[in-house]
């Protein structure tokens, strides 16, 4: 009878913990069912990094895998503009200093590429042989730990990598550890001047080429302005340029065309105006904007502000078709969201997002061949300026 009472009381203490814990999930599920719309997909990760572990590549990143998951789910929904940025790892302030130093001209003068090191330091991803970084003893996988004496971990990556940045032949200290062994070098920086606005004068044509639009280039985009005074006709080259920063694209459209404007359309419903004037410094000239496919974002809201403010005509091909802005939200884990926030038009134009801007002359040509002697788009624009 005792063993039977025992056995009964066990029973009875199965039966609640069962019940308790049927309570306790439905509850959570209850108070969020989204916590358990992923668990098949958790536990197929889970499978996976089993058998790779047991199986697979030894060299499997898990790390880049797990950090990937999140962008896994947002870029398979259809949007390449959204992303998740990992805030408390380095995130968004280490990938735009990342980029920022890749695509500077010492970097690609210099030949050498970076990222952030796992302990923080920066990594040496690429070193182009021939180059002054090759030539000075700077090797791909090396890890800068100190710069000038300034230790890069200490001071954070994304405060202290663009010091590797300077003019021609100016020199900074690097303190590097390869193979478990540190020493300096001394590098001399090579540096190639990015022009991100260029002009030309030819007869009584002026040519204007922008091919970014970044706060670095007004000074470039303000002397190629004033030296395309005196031409009364004038040919805006756009083409295979990627955008850049909306807000200098619409002061350097107002700066010529002598306004430029913006409506933001949140899908949220609301709307938001954005203007801004300028000198009109080509009002009363007569000009052509060049465009292709890769004339994209803020390069297509120039190109709106000036034919509508301006009355210019389009050659080229059908522009790339970006016509949406991002926002920026931070998350429960201290990541951050970039979402795509809403679309944009200008003027009385229809939102081109997908589509893109269809040229008034349309020409069609190799980009490959654009600055040559077979440059159709170029002589079109030239013979519409006669």
């Amino acid at each position: 009878m005792k063993n039977n009472d025992i056995s009964s009381k066990i029973a009875v203490a199965i039966i609640a913990a069962a019940l308790g814990a049927g309570a306790m999930y439905g509850g959570l599920y209850l108070s969020s069912p989204e916590m358990f719309k992923y668990s098949k997909q958790t536990k197929a990760i889970a499978d996976c990094e089993k058998i790779l572990a047991e199986k697979g590549d030894p060299d499997f990143d898990k790390k880049a895998a797990e950090d990937g998951m999140i962008n896994g789910y947002l870029h398979e929904g259809g949007d390449k503009y959204t992303t998740y940025y990992d805030i408390a790892s380095g995130g968004s302030e280490t990938e735009y200093m990342t980029s920022y130093v890749n695509t500077s001209g010492t970097a690609e003068a210099s030949g050498f590429q970076i990222d952030i090191a796992d302990d923080g330091n920066i990594l040496i991803t690429e070193v182009t042989s021939g180059l002054a970084a090759y030539k000075q003893g700077i090797r791909e996988m090396d890890v800068i730990i100190a710069i000038d004496g300034v230790s890069v971990s200490e001071t954070k990556y994304e405060n202290i990598a663009n010091k590797l940045l300077g003019k021609q032949d100016t020199k900074v200290t690097l303190t590097v550890r390869r193979d478990g062994k540190e020493f300096d070098i001394e590098f001399i920086r090579d540096h190639v001047y990015k022009n991100y606005v260029e002009h030309e004068i030819e007869q009584e044509f002026g040519i204007l080429k922008i091919n970014k639009f970044s706060q670095y280039g007004g000074g470039q985009y303000d002397q190629s302005v004033k030296a395309l005074t005196d031409c009364k006709k004038i040919i805006i080259d756009l083409r295979n340029n990627p955008g850049g920063d909306g807000e200098v694209s619409m002061e350097w459209a107002a700066r010529i065309g002598g306004e430029a404007q913006v409506t933001k359309n949140y899908y949220t419903g609301k709307t938001e105006e954005l203007s801004t004037e300028g000198n009109g410094d080509f009002a009363d000239k007569k000009i052509v904007l060049l465009v292709n496919e890769h004339t994209a974002s803020a390069a297509e809201i120039f190109c709106a502000n000036i034919v509508q403010n301006l009355d210019a005509v389009m050659v080229g091909a059908n522009t790339f078709g970006k016509g949406v802005f991002q926002n920026y939200a931070d998350l429960s884990d201290g990541g951050q969201l970039c979402y795509v926030a809403g679309s944009f038009t200008v003027g009385d134009w229809e939102n081109w997002h997908g589509v893109g801007i269809a040229p008034d002359v349309e020409v069609k040509m190799d980009g490959s061949l654009i600055g040559t002697n077979d440059d159709v788009q170029l002589k079109k624009a030239l013979e519409l300026l006669e």
